[in-house]
């Protein structure tokens, strides 16, 4: 989570002189014991798209 936000802060810090503002929204899940790649994707899926719908530029992390 930490490493994702300073992330997308760098991202947003200065504004691309070519194309404006630039913002980026993460999905951030962490493997669970048992869990397979293709579930620990599909909640770091989740997240993003939770992210996305709740305004964008903002990091959200998979229960």
């Amino acid at each position: 989570m930490q490493v994702a936000e300073r992330i997308r802060q760098a991202v947003a810090e200065p504004p691309c002189s070519t194309v404006g503002p630039v913002t980026l929204s993460l999905g951030v899940a962490q493997a669970q014991e048992g869990e397979s790649v293709e579930q620990l994707e599909e909640r770091a899926d989740h997240a993003l798209y939770e992210a996305k719908s709740l305004g964008r530029n903002r990091v959200i992390v998979a229960p």
